[in-house]
């Protein structure tokens, strides 16, 4: 996924081995080094694990298109709220 926020992407990484408990793990790299997020055992089983891995992964990126949707969202609604004021004869 690519996006216009100034991150490093974040990549969920599964089927891991981890050769000293000898199982397979869910980690996050985030980008920072060798900084990662380990969510082994967080879910119900494995799969889960993945799954939460994956969604840690995409939060840097669900945030900057919130950032974003919320600036786009306050523009539009100061323009509007102007056509209001304009269309009624207020002073803005």
């Amino acid at each position: 996924m690519t996006t216009t926020s100034k991150h490093t992407p974040w990549r969920a990484s599964c089927d891991l081995a981890d050769k000293r408990r000898g199982e397979k793990m869910a980690l996050v790299a985030t980008g920072r080094g060798d900084m990662a997020i380990d969510c082994t055992g967080s879910g119900m089983d494995y799969a889960d694990d993945c799954r939460i891995a994956a969604l840690i992964a995409a939060a840097p990126d669900l945030l900057a298109a919130l950032v974003e949707t919320a600036d786009m969202l306050a523009t539009v609604l100061a323009r509007a709220r102007a056509a209001i004021a304009k269309a009624r004869g207020e002073r803005t």
